[in-house]
């Protein structure tokens, strides 16, 4: 009796394994999601909407492809949403430097290692930027208003890349700021445009259109370099003397246990969608640094990041 269950079970177990195999063979067979932890409309979601265009005109994949957004709690509600779903695949997170900054920041039972790593697309440093007429055009003009008035600065999440950048500001002008935090960078910079806050942080490529609208000016960049969209503001290095540098980084994940044939499938599809023409002209339009980076290989970066966040939090007090 107990020989027949145990050749029961191993009969189970390989006739399991082999529907597994065909699953993860069969791949794709239906729909994949690419999603997006942000705000519709903000830089997260039409980066993931340019990587879909790229996919769907260069017919890199034969079954659909949509874009959605879950937005919330700086990248939790993202994270949260795809490891509920099955490890499959099907469900692609898009992720940026909250990758990073909210595991550290925050109490969510997910980080980087939680996930295995399609693919680096693209960086891009925080700006600070000012609404255009304010006169807060300059960093000048900023320094003089806020030496005598409280200022008020809009940002996408708590202990995101933004607030990062922000705090960072605060601490090297000695200056107190009210953060106001938005679920994503397109409602921050509304609330700029609105008049409801006095600075914002983002990424160039959330206010492309804005700046070249000249509703927006770009006051300062959070790098040691000056960036080829704004070659006549300054650096934080150049203001303030300082090795802090804050970026956006954009990439794409996938839940822990996904079957190593269909990671490689993926990696191969972004891959394919990076060098194609339509992504590549969409980073150029829009401000972005292209930057791949494969697999393994961002993983490493994204290490290296984990380390540098971590010691400069816990050098300003906002973690332990």
């Amino acid at each position: 009796m107990r020989r027949n269950i145990i050749v029961l079970t191993l009969t189970f177990l390989l006739v399991l394994g082999g529907l597994v195999s065909a699953g993860a063979a069969d791949y794709p067979d239906k729909t994949i999601t690419f999603v997006a932890w942000a705000s519709a409309g903000g830089g997260s979601d039409r980066f993931n909407q340019a990587v879909k265009h790229s996919v769907d005109e260069n017919n890199l994949t034969d079954v659909p492809v949509v874009t959605i957004c879950k937005p919330g709690g700086g990248g939790a509600m993202g994270m949260s949403y795809v490891m509920s779903q099955p490890a499959d695949g099907y469900n692609v997170l898009k992720v940026t430097t909250n990758l990073v900054l909210t595991p550290l920041t925050k109490n969510i039972p997910y980080d980087y290692e939680n996930f295995i790593p399609i693919a680096r697309m693209a960086i891009e440093p925080e700006v600070l930027y000012a609404k255009s007429g304010t006169g807060l055009d300059t960093i000048q003009e900023f320094t003089k208003y806020a030496a005598s008035n409280n200022v008020i600065a809009g940002m996408y999440g708590t202990g995101t890349q933004n607030h990062i950048a922000l705090l960072a500001l605060a601490d090297e002008m000695g200056i107190d700021v009210k953060y106001v935090p938005f679920k994503g960078g397109g409602e921050a910079i509304a609330s700029l445009l609105g008049g409801h806050v006095d600075i914002a942080v983002s990424e160039p490529s959330e206010v492309a259109g804005q700046v070249e609208a000249g509703k927006l000016k770009p006051v300062l960049v959070f790098s040691k370099e000056r960036i080829q969209s704004y070659p006549d503001t300054p650096t934080f290095k150049e203001v303030f003397d300082s090795n802090v540098e804050v970026m956006q980084f954009r990439g794409y994940v996938v839940k822990e246990g996904t079957p190593p044939e269909v990671v490689e499938y993926l990696r191969d599809l972004f891959e394919d969608a990076y060098n194609g023409d339509e992504l590549q002209e969409y980073m150029a339009q829009n401000n972005m640094e292209p930057a791949f980076l494969r697999g393994d290989e961002f993983f490493s970066f994204v290490k290296d990041q984990v380390i540098m966040y971590d010691k400069f939090l816990k050098n300003i007090g906002l973690i332990d």
